[in-house]
């Protein structure tokens, strides 16, 4: 298990040492933030409100369909929802000075290489 953590907190660096990231969060499907950097959220229930009321929103027009990604553009940043798994969601904030698509690249980026992680240890757990 703290294998599998070491491997995650490794992506979670790699994601904020990119300078267009400003701070990322791993979502479980209960709406709690299993992993964030910087080390601190100011408000972990925004980061589980964007899953829960924005994606879920979202997704009524989609006749039933998942949704995979989502960008949310305002003035002083882009935030980009990706869903890893159906037990999580990488949200990463940050500015790209060329629109949304190096950082939609990147958060998808690291949330390929989270699914093995993340299937691995759900496989572990619902095995118990």
């Amino acid at each position: 298990m703290c294998r599998f953590y070491g491997m995650l907190d490794r992506l979670m660096d790699d994601l904020v040492d990119r300078a267009e990231v400003a701070w990322c969060t791993l979502v479980g499907n209960d709406g709690v933030p299993v992993r964030t950097r910087p080390g601190i959220l100011a408000t972990p229930e925004v980061a589980a409100a964007l899953v829960d009321t924005i994606i879920a929103k979202a997704e009524e027009h989609l006749d039933g369909a998942r949704l995979t990604r989502m960008s949310l553009l305002a003035e002083q940043g882009i935030t980009i929802l990706v869903r890893i798994n159906e037990n999580h969601v990488l949200i990463v904030t940050g500015t790209d000075s060329r629109e949304h698509g190096t950082l939609r690249s990147v958060a998808s980026e690291v949330a390929e290489r989270m699914k093995p992680l993340l299937a691995s240890d759900f496989s572990r757990t619902t095995a118990r």
